[in-house]
């Protein structure tokens, strides 16, 4: 059974972050994969992008906003989410699109 969550690490490298991914997984063809977070790194400071099912994206960074997530956009008209506030995307985290 493919797994339903996929972490996806790539430091020290400029890439793009999709929003949607597809793996082929044992004897499964293209499982697809939907974007639900993405782990950015800068200024030796971690902060992360939340996206809901409704599409939403909310920030958190721990030590700004008294700790309180911010709303900054939907998933469907975001350009790019490879770097966010000057930090450069480090990690996404996926979960399965559909039962398998």
């Amino acid at each position: 059974m493919p797994p339903a969550l996929l972490a996806l690490e790539w430091s020290g490298k400029n890439i793009t972050v999709s929003k949607r991914v597809c793996v082929p997984v044992g004897s499964h063809d293209n499982i697809p994969y939907v974007l639900r977070g993405v782990i950015y790194y800068g200024s030796l400071h971690y902060v992360t992008v939340l996206v809901f099912g409704n599409g939403q994206l909310w920030y958190y960074d721990g030590m700004r906003n008294d700790g309180n997530m911010r709303l900054i956009g939907d998933l469907r008209s975001a350009p790019d989410l490879s770097r966010v506030e000057g930090k450069t995307a480090v990690a996404a985290i996926y979960i399965r699109d559909r039962p398998v």
